[in-house]
């Protein structure tokens, strides 16, 4: 009997935890959701005319030196759209072992 308690205590923190991650993964890919349209207008900027005028102007030294310009490196936005794809691919991957 005390083995049949210890499970059943087990699987009640278990039920009790998956809720309360479901629940914040629930939160957190609604947010990023409704995030997403931000991105791809930024995925747009990257590379394209008004990109590369931003980039010449703070070439030019046009801009405040405090202005923190971390859009105009080329580095940063690719690493970010690529991680963007990797994430995408993983919870694509989830979902399946998800509902196997």
């Amino acid at each position: 009997m005390t083995k049949q308690i210890e499970n059943i205590k087990k699987m009640e923190t278990v039920l009790n935890s998956m809720e309360e991650k479901l629940d914040n993964l629930e939160t957190a890919l609604d947010d990023f959701e409704n995030y997403l349209s931000e991105f791809q207008k930024l995925e747009k900027y990257y590379g394209s005319q008004a990109w590369n005028d931003d980039l010449e102007s703070y070439d030019a030294g046009k801009f405040p030196t405090d202005l923190a310009c971390g859009v105009l490196s080329e580095d940063a936005i690719y690493n970010l759209i690529i991680r963007h794809r990797e994430f995408g691919i993983r919870i694509a991957k989830l979902g399946i072992k998800m509902v196997e």
